[in-house]
């Protein structure tokens, strides 16, 4: 079982992550500001839940952060030998899994909601 098959095995083929998300958009968890909502409403509109649009269109926008990553040959060699020794100290991710599940259901108190919401997405 690779590991998308295991995060969809353990977030009931993904509706435990959609309904958070969800959820977290429309105000009612606590604790999530009006920028993570809209961070779940992208999210929720880049994988096709058309309904989040309208929230975003109504809530003003702060401006993007731009990422520095750079994805050089280097990159990819480090990448491939990071996801080989994660693959083999995570039991092939599902110990990954189970801790992104936690953080955003909110099991492990410590993480705050903008964790929590990286969490769904990295999941997603």
């Amino acid at each position: 079982m690779n590991l998308a098959q295991r995060i969809q095995a353990r977030t009931d083929n993904g509706d435990t992550i959609i309904d958070f998300l969800i959820e977290v958009m429309n105000g009612e968890r606590d604790d999530f500001n009006i920028c993570h909502r809209l961070d779940a409403a992208r999210l929720l509109r880049k994988y096709g839940w058309d309904e989040a649009a309208e929230f975003i269109v109504d809530n003003p926008t702060e401006p993007s952060r731009r990422s520095t990553y750079s994805n050089s040959s280097d990159d990819s060699e480090f990448d491939r030998a990071l996801a080989k020794k994660i693959q083999e100290s995570t039991d092939d991710g599902t110990t990954v899994c189970r801790f992104l599940i936690n953080v955003m259901e909110g099991e492990l108190k410590q993480f705050k909601p903008h964790h929590r919401i990286s969490a769904a997405r990295e999941l997603l």
